[in-house]
This record gives C-alpha cells, sequence and structure tokens, in this order.
C-alpha cells in the first residue's frame, strides 16, 4: 500500500503600512549615545497610556545606562542625558516604540585585520520565545563572519551578507520577559547577547556603517531599522545617514579631481 502525504503552503505577505513586531537599534565604542528604536515603531499600544507623548518627534538618543530600562521607565535618563548634551526636548517627548522585542547591534572593536559586534536581544513583553531566531543582513560585510560566542551561528550559503543566529539549546533557547505587567513594578524581562567576531574584507569600512545591519528579522517578522548610525567623536554625538555617508564622499572625490 502506499501513503501519499499532500502538504499545502499559503505565504501571506506582509504589508508595508503593516505595524512591525520588533524594532532595532545601533551604538558604537566610538560614540557615547545608543540610536534607539523609532518612535512608535511598532505602532500605537492596543491601550493607549494616560499621558500624551508626541507621535512624530524622533526619539531621543540614549544613554548606555538606559539600555535595559523597560522603555517606558527610561523618561529620566532621557532627559538627563539631552540636558548634560545641551539638546532640546520636545514637551510632550517623543512616544515609546511599543515593540515587545528590541535588538541592539553594537560594534565593540575595530582593527586593521578584523572586527567585533555584540547582539542584544530584549523581551519586554509577557510572552516567552521558544527556540527563537533573528535573521540579520549585513550587506557586504556579513562575508567576513567568523564566530559567535553565545549563539548559534550561520551564513546563509546562498546569501554571504546573511546570517541566522538562534539560542544555544538548554543554556539561552528560551527569551523570557514574563511575570507582571509591562511597566508595572513586578515586571521582569529577559535578556540574551552574543558577541561576533568578523575578518575586515577590502572595501568594507566599518566606521561609516558597514558594520551595522541593513535589515534584521526576529522570528521571521521583519524589525524597524534606525534611520541612522553611530559616528566617532563628534562634540555632540551626531549621527548620519549611510547614504549621506556615500554622497559626501563621492562629492569629496569630484571636487579633488576638479582641483588637481
Amino acid at each position: 500500500m502506499s501513503l501519499f502525504l499532500q502538504v499545502t503552503c499559503n505565504y501571506t505577505k506582509t504589508l508595508a503600512t503593516s505595524p512591525k513586531k520588533c524594532c532595532v537599534s545601533f551604538s558604537a565604542y566610538t560614540n557615547d549615545s545608543i540610536i534607539p528604536c523609532k518612535t512608535y515603531a511598532c505602532g500605537a499600544p492596543a491601550t493607549p497610556p494616560p499621558t500624551t507623548c508626541n507621535t512624530t518627534a524622533p526619539a531621543l538618543l540614549l544613554p548606555y545606562g538606559a539600555l535595559t530600562i523597560p522603555p517606558d521607565n527610561r523618561t529620566a535618563q532621557l532627559v538627563a542625558w539631552a540636558d548634560i548634551n545641551h539638546w532640546s526636548v520636545p514637551n510632550p517627548l517623543p512616544c515609546e516604540s511599543n515593540c515587545g522585542v528590541s535588538i541592539n547591534w553594537h560594534i565593540v572593536s575595530n582593527y586593521t585585520t578584523g572586527w567585533s559586534a555584540r547582539m542584544s536581544v530584549f523581551d519586554w513583553s509577557t510572552t516567552t520565545f521558544p527556540n527563537w531566531f533573528v535573521a540579520v543582513d549585513l550587506g557586504a560585510a556579513g562575508a567576513g563572519f567568523q564566530s559567535a560566542y553565545s549563539f548559534n551561528a550561520t551564513r546563509v550559503p546562498q546569501l554571504n551578507d546573511t546570517l541566522i543566529l538562534q539560542g544555544i539549546k538548554g543554556y539561552s533557547d528560551y527569551l523570557l520577559g514574563t511575570q507582571g505587567v509591562y511597566g508595572a513594578s513586578n515586571y521582569s524581562y529577559g535578556i540574551e547577547q552574543s558577541v561576533f567576531g568578523f575578518t575586515t574584507n577590502p572595501g568594507i569600512s566599518v566606521d561609516t556603517g558597514y558594520g551595522f545591519p541593513q535589515k534584521v528579522w526576529f522570528n521571521g517578522e521583519e524589525c524597524s531599522m534606525p534611520d541612522y548610525f553611530p559616528t566617532s567623536g563628534a562634540a555632540l554625538h551626531l549621527v548620519v545617514p549611510r547614504t549621506l555617508v556615500v554622497f559626501l564622499l563621492a562629492l569629496f572625490v569630484f571636487t579633488l579631481g576638479l582641483i588637481l
């Protein structure tokens, strides 16, 4: 007797206007601030908060000490950091991202022969994520991937620019963010992180943005990405779009050619 099994797969395309389920922030050893998740990155909360917030103002830069604090408890740190750096603060303050999961990508080091990054995954929700995975599109820098220290990591063979990351079974295969209500005093969150090592490929300049992901997916859901990446050593911790860096470099080369 022969047994035939028919499997039907349905593919649903996510609309561009659909709210995200996760968000990404950027930071680097060369800058004192974290480029945070966007304002309302994952849409408005199901139940509006009792206080108003600015839905269109850009999110305020974060000090490193605020990264592990639940987003709705960061107000004091955000305002103090802006005051220290003499930045204007909108009134009311920008709304939070309202994302249950956030991911921070941090450039740890950058040398002539190689560089390293750390990815931290935060679960601010009351949902547990067993067997979670993250896909990271690093563009041309992805081909230099060498090792991961606390996650299982695989570079997609057909896509040298993309890494698939997952917690190590029995150690960090659960991302926990349960027990308590979001923002309540008994709230506990989940965090897992790993450092990754890369070789420096010709033509790749980590300090000009190529060390940061172009896209990130958590459990198959595309995350909201920052519009900027941290630059090095600016007095006011300025951030510059990657496209602007490329444009300015091209303009400099063109101008230099005219001079010569």
